[in-house]
C-alpha cells in the first residue's frame, strides 16, 4: 500500500530499511515488555491494598471487640462472639494473603529484566541506524562536494603559516586548522542533520528505554534465581 511513510521508507537504501525495520520492531517488543510488567506491578499492588484493607479491617473488628469486651465487663455476647470469628478469620487471611504476596513477586520477579533486554536491544538497534545513516549521508555529502572541500583543504594548507607549535610542520598545521576551525563546532553542536529517516525513529531512543535498562539483573542474580526455579521445579516432580 503505497503510503507517504512507505514511500520514504521505499526510497532509501537497503540497508537503512532494514535497519528501520529492526528498530521498529524491537521498540515494539520493548513497549510490550513494558505492558507485561506494568500489568505485572499492577496485580501485586491490588493484592498489597487488599491485603491492608483486611489488616484494617481485622484491627477495627478486635478494636470494636475489646470495646465491648469492658463495656460488659467481661460478659461474651453473640455481637461479641461474631466479631471474635471475623477477626479470627481476618488474621488468617492476612497469612494467606502474605503467602500470596510472596508466592506473585517471585513469579515475577524476572519481567523487569526481560524489560531490560528488550530495552537494551531497541538502543542497540537504534545506535546501528544512526551509524548507518551517519556514514551514508557522509558518503553523499562528499560525493557532492568532496572534491571543492578537498581543493579548498588544499588551498588552506598552502597559506597556513608555518609556526614553532606547529614544529614547522605543514600537517600539524592543517590538523591544527581543522581542528580549531571545523572540530571545535562540531563539540559544540547539538543540532542534528534534518534528514527524513529520523523523522520516521527520532534521532534518539525514547529516553525511558535507557532507564528501563538499568532494571537488568546482574548476572548472579540471574543465575540465583534459575538455579532456585530449577531447584523448585525439581522439588515438584
Amino acid at each position: 500500500m503505497s503510503t507517504p511513510q512507505n514511500d520514504l521508507i521505499n526510497s532509501l537504501p537497503a540497508a537503512t530499511q532494514t535497519a528501520i525495520a529492526d528498530v521498529e520492531k524491537t521498540k515494539s517488543a520493548w513497549l510490550a515488555a513494558r505492558e507485561i510488567e506494568s500489568k505485572a506491578t499492577a496485580r501485586v499492588d491490588t493484592i498489597k491494598a487488599r491485603r491492608n484493607e483486611a489488616a484494617a479491617n481485622a484491627e477495627a473488628q478486635n478494636k470494636r471487640w475489646h470495646e465491648l469486651f469492658r463495656a460488659n465487663d467481661g460478659e461474651m455476647t453473640k455481637e461479641m462472639r461474631a466479631l471474635r470469628s471475623e477477626v479470627a478469620l481476618d488474621r488468617e487471611s492476612l497469612e494467606v494473603f502474605d503467602e500470596l504476596i510472596s508466592t506473585t513477586e517471585e513469579e515475577i520477579e524476572t519481567i523487569p529484566w526481560d524489560t531490560a533486554d528488550r530495552a537494551r536491544e531497541y538502543i542497540a538497534a537504534h545506535k546501528r541506524l544512526k551509524r548507518i545513516r551517519a556514514n551514508q549521508l557522509w558518503g553523499e555529502f562528499m560525493n557532492q562536494h568532496g572534491a571543492q572541500l578537498t581543493q579548498l583543504l588544499t588551498l588552506m594548507n598552502e597559506t597556513l603559516e608555518r609556526s614553532p607549535e606547529n614544529h614547522y610542520d605543514e600537517k600539524a598545521a592543517l590538523a591544527n586548522f581543522v581542528k580549531d576551525d571545523v572540530l571545535s563546532r562540531v563539540f559544540s553542536n547539538d543540532v542534528l542533520p534534518n534528514d527524513p529517516v529520523f523523522t520516521l525513529v527520532d534521532h534518539y531512543p525514547q529516553s525511558a528505554s535507557h532507564y528501563d535498562v538499568h532494571k537488568g539483573g546482574t548476572a548472579a542474580a540471574r543465575h540465583k534465581v534459575s538455579v532456585r526455579r530449577a531447584t523448585k521445579k525439581q522439588g515438584d516432580k
